[in-house]
């Protein structure tokens, strides 16, 4: 493969190996939508695979904590009892990337936008040491499959994030609940947030944020 349309081609391929994946992910940094398709595909044919030589290509790249976004972002997809165990396997000893944005070159020449990514980035993203704030997983796929979320559920989400942080924007709370698997609305986190008596309110702008009380 020399470039993405070839990245692209591949993909659609019958049959991947686990060379093939390896290969593939050099492209998955510069164009999200290939990273989405991706992401699909390795959900419907990760049984074919052997977790342990994929986790030996990416162990002796650059960057081999892209495998844990790739795997993380697929268990948002595929929540089986088989995938867990595959994905346990795949992540034997990977590490964590020294702190930088995800995508190549997609906003390179935006600096300020930067700081925003960071400040915004999806729980996935940062645990492996990336910024990206949206989710490379085709929402209406995630609306369809979700997993109901009730009250209990969504607070006990909630005081997870508060005993983390002393700032809490509506984005960040729906990021950590997508995480868990869920699907919240902009309306019912920004309600979460407003009721909650751990949080006060900052702004009443669009650019309204909480802080944890004291």
């Amino acid at each position: 493969m020399n470039n993405i349309q070839d990245a692209y081609l591949k993909l659609n391929s019958a049959y991947l190996t686990e060379l093939d994946w390896f290969n593939l992910s050099t492209y998955f940094r510069f164009d999200p939508r290939l990273f989405e398709a991706a992401l699909s595909k390795f959900s419907e044919t990760f049984s074919a695979l052997n977790p342990i030589i994929l986790n030996q290509y990416f162990q002796q790249s650059k960057n081999p904590a892209l495998l844990g976004v790739i795997a993380d972002m697929v268990s948002l997809i595929n929540r089986t009892p088989r995938y867990k165990t595959f994905q346990k396997m795949l992540l034997v000893e990977i590490k964590k990337a020294s702190l930088q944005v995800f995508y190549i070159q997609l906003h390179t020449l935006k600096p300020k936008l930067h700081v925003q990514i960071i400040q915004q980035s999806n729980k996935i993203f940062k645990k492996w040491g990336f910024a990206e704030v949206d989710l490379p997983i085709n929402k209406v796929f995630l609306i369809k499959n979700r997993t109901s979320i009730n009250k209990n559920q969504r607070q006990e989400i909630l005081l997870n994030l508060i005993k983390s942080n002393t700032r809490i924007r509506n984005i960040d709370y729906i990021n950590e609940v997508t995480s868990k698997g869920y699907i919240i609305s902009k309306r019912v986190a920004e309600l979460d947030l407003k009721f909650s008596k751990k949080l006060k309110a900052i702004d009443n702008t669009k650019g309204r944020y909480y802080i944890v009380k004291k």
